[in-house]
């Protein structure tokens, strides 16, 4: 925000980026609309000023704000453009992380077949380019519970918690992913993921994270 003040002196493809970071950090500390309107604003500066792998990683973004809004339509038309535009640019890391993204759409609408190929071509993707990050496996972690299977989903998740230690924001999400995989299988289990996902998310100033992880809490038996 501090450089957002300073945006006549900063040339636009830095300034695109400005608002892309912007815009995550806000949604991923649960400021859905403030997020997607600054990834908005990336975007229209990207489309004069940034390349495809710029757009890419904002469509990105809005994807995934749409994930959290439960608007699939959108979900998939940004993540649709967010992988046209990956494509142009051999943006590796873009492909996968759309193919994760496409794996949750299609386990939303109930379709697992699809949802399962979608997952396992984004793990293979991130395979191929070395990379492992908790988000992934927080992906997966839901994918696969959406899909019917939470034993599967909670390897995923543990495994994730495992390689997270230094990144808490990702450490949080995944213990919501993972008190909802326990909430029927081990309640107490579930609980205490929704509280320390809670604790962790107000020490990382996300008061609605944190509020939304205390009302999972709240909700498990």
């Amino acid at each position: 925000r501090e450089c957002l003040t300073l945006e006549a002196f900063v040339e636009p493809r830095s300034l695109g980026a400005v608002y892309s970071n912007l815009g995550a950090v806000l949604y991923e500390s649960g400021e859905l609309d403030a997020g997607e309107s600054n990834e908005t604003a990336a975007i229209e500066i990207y489309m004069f000023s940034g390349k495809p792998m710029n757009l890419s990683i904002a469509w990105c973004h809005v994807a995934m704000v749409q994930l959290q809004k439960d608007d699939l339509t959108r979900a998939w038309e940004a993540c649709e453009r967010s992988i046209s535009f990956a494509r142009q640019d051999d943006y590796r890391r873009g492909l996968a992380m759309g193919e994760l993204i496409r794996a949750e759409i299609f386990a939303r609408r109930g379709d697992g077949s699809e949802a399962r190929a979608a997952l396992e071509s984004a793990f293979r993707q991130f395979s191929n380019l070395n990379i492992e990050e908790g988000l992934n496996y927080e992906f997966a972690g839901r994918v696969v519970r959406l899909i019917g299977n939470r034993d599967e989903s909670i390897r995923y998740l543990e495994k994730g918690i495992s390689i997270s230690a230094e990144f808490p924001m990702a450490l949080a999400g995944l213990h919501v992913e993972l008190a909802r995989s326990l909430a029927t299988s081990d309640p107490v289990g579930a609980k205490h993921m929704a509280e320390k996902a809670e604790e962790i998310f107000r020490a990382c100033e996300a008061p609605l994270r944190s509020c939304a992880a205390k009302m999972l809490a709240k909700s498990i038996a």
